[in-house]
């Protein structure tokens, strides 16, 4: 199913000071990233010339489920701040982004 982001998603975060340190650009190269914004309560991860995904939040802060085969990892740097973004894909293949702009 495409998702709109204009109709109201279902509530996957609770308080905007969790996901708020996640909103930004993470690249893995200079042509392909990923975007992470929110449209209301929901977050959404937009790979380059691909759809928006709905992020579900975990039990775990810093890692968000698209579905049952991909997950989004955030990492924190030496000073806790979120410095890249890994993407967890079926097979344990995993790709890292870097922090770009916010």
């Amino acid at each position: 199913k495409k998702l709109d982001p204009l109709e109201e998603p279902k509530k996957v975060v609770e308080k905007l000071e969790q996901w708020m340190p996640l909103i930004c650009e993470y690249e893995v190269d200079p042509i392909f990233s990923i975007v992470v914004t929110h449209v209301g309560s929901a977050v959404y991860a937009q790979p380059t010339s691909q759809e928006m995904s709905l992020l579900q939040a975990t039990s775990d802060p810093l890692v968000y489920k698209i579905n049952a085969d991909k997950t989004i990892e955030f990492v924190k740097d030496e000073n806790g701040v979120v410095s890249r973004l890994i993407f967890h894909n079926t097979g344990n293949q995993k790709v890292a982004y870097k922090k770009i702009k916010r």
